[in-house]
């Protein structure tokens, strides 16, 4: 879809396998690298697999592995291996909870800022970082791609993925799908007083 006001797309990415592990960060680590994964150096970074699974580093006791719907049964597989060895850290398959959205484009960081209480300014939150936050209400984990043309990746609840996208849809500029005139101009109770 594309916005009026900012120059974005925002896209549903197709379903995902998303492999949420906790435990001792050393214990996390051997686990990961028993997978064939590449460990980020810092917290709130993420690394790209050669095989197309991902890693986010969310915490020392928390990391995310993100691939395509897929890898799913293989994921599993090659995690349920790697874990085996660890006594107290564990990997559990919440696929069906998160959906991915993409939000691309010169306008992507302007659209965001208007959800997001994240300075999202490139020094700041470079490529390859993802934290979790709030998207207008709603916790979401958001990310900033490594692409040329910038843009930002939204993992976010499945039941509230489509009012996350509307509101990007309205942000950017478009009218509202579900809620006719919303944003076009705030009501009177709402508008600075003259």
């Amino acid at each position: 879809m594309n916005g009026l006001r900012y120059p974005v797309t925002i896209e549903r990415l197709p379903p995902l396998a998303v492999f949420e592990a906790r435990g001792p960060e050393a214990e996390l680590s051997a686990a990961v690298a028993a997978a064939g994964l590449p460990w980020p150096a810092a917290l709130h970074e993420y690394t790209l697999g050669a095989d197309g699974l991902d890693l986010v580093r969310l915490g020392p006791t928390r990391c995310l592995v993100i691939g395509p719907s897929q890898a799913q049964a293989a994921g599993v597989a090659r995690l349920a291996a790697a874990f085996d060895d660890q006594p107290t850290a564990d990997a559990v398959d919440v696929s069906d909870m998160l959906t991915g959205l993409a939000v691309t484009g010169s306008g992507a960081e302007d659209v965001l800022r208007q959800g997001a209480p994240l300075d999202l300014d490139a020094t700041r939150f470079p490529a390859r970082r993802m934290t979790g936050t709030e998207l207008w209400g709603v916790t979401v984990l958001l990310g900033r791609l490594p692409l040329p043309a910038g843009g930002f990746r939204i993992l976010v609840d499945i039941a509230f993925a489509a009012f996350i996208e509307e509101w990007l849809s309205v942000a950017s500029g478009a009218p509202s799908v579900h809620r006719p005139g919303t944003m076009a101009r705030p009501p009177a109770r709402l508008r600075p007083s003259p």
